[in-house]
């Protein structure tokens, strides 16, 4: 399968496709006023409205509990998911995700040791949990990624998911009370986020690749 991928050509349509991909992934038009926004996944995916007067915007409405309400957050949360995997798909039709793979691996294969198709699967995680773990089944049942690049790479999701839309949405409240600038907690996030995945790289290869060896064996 690797032997394949390498004679896959990639036009200049697959670059343009992984520029729009990283640009509606990662966030950087969300708080955009104007026709940019439209440049942002959550932008895309929009927000319910609200049920009952005074409740926050949503299909869940007010003083809800037990399965029916935790059922409603799983329906609240498909919307984006569906999204997500639509758009990647079409991405990786135009040969989007194969570009990210040849510019992006001289960068993920030293830093956390995995493809360069992971690259939009990372990035999609800065703002959504969901979509970041969306995108990463995508391109594993795409063959893209491996399972052990999977898991280096859920590793690093798991750290600070949606850092980016959690940290100035939420987190904003607590700006005022900082000692250090917000951009601070978010460089401090995103290095535990490599260290997260390289730990689980150190896994990996101290032991389950000895099973592997010992069972070949």
């Amino acid at each position: 399968m690797a032997e394949q991928k390498e004679v896959i050509k990639v036009g200049v349509g697959g670059y343009i496709a992984l520029l729009f991909a990283l640009l509606v992934f990662s966030g950087v038009f969300m708080n955009f006023d104007g026709p940019l926004r439209v440049l942002d996944l959550t932008t895309l995916t929009g927000q319910f409205g609200r049920i009952v007067e005074g409740a926050a915007p949503g299909i869940q409405g007010a003083g809800g509990t037990g399965v029916r309400n935790g059922f409603f957050q799983s329906l609240s949360i498909a919307p984006g998911v569906f999204l997500a995997v639509a758009f990647i798909t079409v991405i990786e039709h135009y040969k989007g995700l194969e570009a990210a793979r040849k510019l992006l691996t001289p960068l993920l294969r030293p830093l956390l040791g995995i493809s360069g198709a992971c690259g939009l699967a990372l990035i999609s995680n800065w703002q959504s949990s969901d979509t970041g773990a969306a995108v990463a089944r995508s391109a594993l049942d795409s063959g893209l990624i491996t399972p052990k690049e999977r898991d280096i790479l859920l590793a690093e999701q798991f750290v600070g998911a949606a850092i980016i839309g959690m940290l100035f949405s939420n987190g904003a409240l607590l700006f005022p009370y900082l000692t250090v600038a917000p951009g601070v907690i978010l460089l401090l996030v995103m290095v535990m986020k490599f260290v997260a995945g390289n730990m689980m790289r150190l896994y990996i290869k101290l032991f389950e690749e000895k099973k592997t060896e010992k069972a070949e064996a």
